[in-house]
């Protein structure tokens, strides 16, 4: 007799619960001690900054390693509309990335017999979820 034979559905889901509960205590854990890490590291970066700045240097040599002031850009949509406008005008559509919204496919697909847009292809496939009773 397997062990498959002999363990109910009951106490897989039961143990699958506790594994997944563990899992989310350890990634709780492991996300609170990379956040202090994290903060560390930005506080030192911060001392290095200004130590450049203060100096008016680019960059600090040591034996250890090398500090530099490194350009950095941050980009945010502010206005989808003003952006989509601003790309039906110049046809700069580079602007914009591959993903797809998968809500606006459900939603048209809803309303076109199960038919995706052209171009795009989806996948339908069935998971097993277990969910705490």
């Amino acid at each position: 007799m397997s062990i498959l034979e002999r363990i109910t559905p009951a106490q897989v889901i039961e143990r699958y619960l506790e594994i997944r509960q563990t899992k989310r205590d350890l990634e709780a854990e492991h996300n609170k001690k990379l956040a202090e890490l994290d903060a560390t590291m930005a506080a030192m970066e911060g001392y290095l900054l200004k130590t450049m700045q203060d100096r008016g240097e680019t960059q600090i040599k040591t034996a250890a390693g090398t500090a530099f002031k490194s350009p950095q850009l941050r980009v945010a949509m502010r206005s989808r509309e003003e952006v989509i406008e601003f790309v039906k005008s110049t046809g700069s559509f580079d602007i914009f990335t591959n993903h797809i919204s998968k809500d606006f496919i459900k939603s048209y697909m809803e309303e076109h017999d199960d038919a995706a847009p052209p171009g795009v292809e989806t996948t339908r496939f069935t998971a097993c979820i277990v969910r705490k009773a």
